[in-house]
């Protein structure tokens, strides 16, 4: 059965031990020499255009990694965390550049550049989480529908951190 990903990575019914496989079976099948993806089978379609066809394909690949599209910022959402992934300078909703990193069964790291300055909704990517920017501690509040949210200023980098592996780290 064909598992149509990106309707089920942006509804919420993604299973990343199950699609995962299923939709790196597809990248390799469709990846040509010249590293270009068609998403269309020339067998069973004739020519088909390259680029349509690549981002079509690799677009379930960035939901995995990085979503913005309802006002917030979500990292790794669909990602078997298992799987090391890093990915840097992805455009994000509110004129944010995101940089983050994952493997060994979670998120190491993230790094949140602004834009335009504005406020900067996200999900939590640890259930205790910080924000700090140039060494400084960031205030959190909540946006209009609850998600954490803290102001940027435009130009400078934010670093969100796991507060409980912060506190281990100090006391051993």
């Amino acid at each position: 059965m064909q598992r149509h990903l990106l309707c089920l990575i942006r509804g919420g019914g993604f299973d990343a031990d199950l699609d995962y496989a299923y939709y790196r079976k597809l990248l390799l099948r469709w990846r040509h020499e010249n590293g270009l993806y068609m998403g269309m089978s020339v067998r069973n379609h004739g020519h088909t255009g390259h680029w349509t066809e690549a981002l079509g394909v690799t677009a379930p690949l960035q939901d995995m990694l990085l979503q913005s599209w309802d006002g917030a910022i979500a990292v790794f959402p669909c990602w078997p965390l298992d799987v090391p992934a890093a990915f840097a300078d992805f455009r994000a909703e509110g004129a944010f550049l995101v940089s983050a990193a994952c493997g060994e069964g979670r998120i190491h790291g993230v790094a949140i550049q602004s834009l335009a300055g504005g406020p900067c909704s996200v999900y939590p990517p640890w259930p205790a989480f910080g924000v700090r920017s140039g060494g400084s501690p960031v205030e959190l509040g909540a946006d209009d529908v609850g998600r954490p949210c803290f102001e940027t200023q435009k130009g400078r980098t934010y670093e969100l951190f796991n507060i409980t592996e912060k506190r281990g780290q100090e006391n051993a």
